[in-house]
């Protein structure tokens, strides 16, 4: 079972869906309320909490977004919303509406396409970046290497220098062997 079927049965709290939703619990508390007079049943334990699972949340998600595109009442849009849930025959008024939402969707989806070739333009350009630094970085190390190298030599001469003039008998040693 993959994580999205098992967020299907996660049971969450009315406080949970009404932070994921951006509602209030009494707003939430009044949706349900009129979802249920639609005739939808949420899940409710012994003490009469309700518990929303995946497609409770998804049927509140529907009902939000009917509600403020439809130009419905409240309770016209629960009704559509819990029709359209069950499958039944749902009126022009419904069809007109998700009609608006696939529009709507449509609209969203060209935006997210912009941005994405927007956003796809901005990190070809980091990486142009990124490729010139690391270019630069890489003749700075270079250049470094090489001045290392010549210090290594220079000292090495000069080492060797001292050692030849060790190795020469002084003026007044000349007797020594």
């Amino acid at each position: 079972m993959n994580t999205e079927e098992k967020d299907r049965y996660i049971l969450r709290t009315a406080g949970e869906v009404a932070t994921m939703l951006d509602l209030k619990n009494s707003t939430l508390r009044k949706y349900c309320i009129t979802l249920e007079k639609a005739g939808y049943k949420f899940s409710k334990d012994d003490r009469g909490y309700r518990s929303f699972n995946h497609d409770d949340i998804t049927i509140l998600e529907r009902f939000i977004k009917h509600k403020n595109y439809s130009g419905m009442t409240v309770e016209q849009s629960a009704k559509a919303v819990v029709d359209i849930f069950r499958g039944a025959v749902v009126s022009s008024g419904d069809i007109q509406s998700q009609q608006e939402e696939e529009r709507h969707n449509a609209v969203t989806k060209d935006e997210l396409e912009e941005f994405m070739k927007k956003q796809e333009k901005f990190n070809q350009h980091l990486l142009e970046k990124l490729d010139e630094r690391l270019s630069k970085q890489e003749q700075q190390m270079d250049t470094q290497q090489r001045y290392v190298e010549q210090l290594l030599e220079e000292r090495q001469n000069d080492r060797q220098l001292l050692e030849s003039m060790n190795d020469k008998k002084k003026w007044f040693e000349f007797w020594k062997k």
